[in-house]
């Protein structure tokens, strides 16, 4: 993430938009893989079901990760080409740094409750 501050310190444009472009893939995998493995996984090993504990900790990080999701998903919208980082790089520097910051208490929280939960209850 330091790269992109330097590119867009730098006007490199076109290094920015392949950085934006790594950073949504990535992003876009990670998300794939908490829908398809780590939630039903937990899911699955919730005792009491549906409305138990872990099922209602998963639906909460789901539904957190569903507002991040929407907002990384208008951060690269706005700035997924070369114009509009040229166009407004105090812009997209303010905005990733929101994003980022997003993205950073999302660990956070993920490494305190979520794989701690799915470590005791998964096996994982």
């Amino acid at each position: 993430m330091d790269d992109l501050g330097n590119q867009i310190r730098l006007g490199d444009v076109r290094g920015a938009t392949a950085t934006l472009r790594r950073l949504q893939e990535s992003l876009l995998a990670h998300l794939k893989s908490e829908d398809e493995k780590l939630y039903i996984d937990l899911k699955s090993a919730d005792p009491s079901g549906t409305g138990g504990m872990i099922s209602v900790t998963v639906s909460t990080f789901s539904t957190a990760m569903r507002g991040i999701s929407a907002r990384a998903d208008r951060f690269f919208k706005k700035y997924g080409d070369g114009a509009a980082i040229s166009g407004d790089p105090k812009g997209l520097q303010s905005d990733f740094a929101n994003l980022q910051a997003d993205i950073l208490r999302r660990i956070q929280s993920e490494e305190t409750v979520l794989y701690p939960l799915y470590e005791k209850h998964c096996g994982g």
